[in-house]
């Protein structure tokens, strides 16, 4: 064993008992692949999932973020609106304050989802 992979190991920790289980190839290969996704061996995902620890899975995470992205391309959006609506002369100002609160609401829903989505990230990441 070189010595990079003796440092990459966790100190004090030992895993010297040998567990066999039996299942189909197909849930091997379902293991297999979740272990892959979530950046780890079959043997930490099983033991992880065995102990019931948090297992990340880093596929979802690029869907959050794609969320997260398109979210704020939204929020953009939303106050593009809110700007044109300030300079629309056809609309009288109850009108226009009727629509600048619904705007509001909007951005600030927009806003507590960006956050929640923000979030959740940092705790997967």
């Amino acid at each position: 064993m070189s010595d990079q992979k003796k440092k990459s190991k966790k100190p004090n920790r030992k895993r010297d008992k040998r567990m066999t289980i039996r299942g189909t190839e197909q849930e091997k290969k379902k293991i297999e692949q979740k272990a892959e996704k979530a950046g780890m061996s079959r043997t930490e995902y099983m033991i992880r999932s065995a102990l019931e620890k948090k297992i990340i899975d880093f596929g979802n995470l690029e869907d959050i973020n794609n969320l997260r992205i398109e979210l704020k391309r939204i929020g953009n959006n939303i106050n593009q609106i809110a700007q044109k609506l300030h300079q629309n002369d056809t609309l009288s100002q109850e009108e226009k304050v009727m629509f600048i609160e619904e705007i509001d609401d909007l951005k600030y829903q927009q806003d507590m989802i960006h956050k929640q989505i923000v979030k959740l990230i940092s705790e997967l990441g």
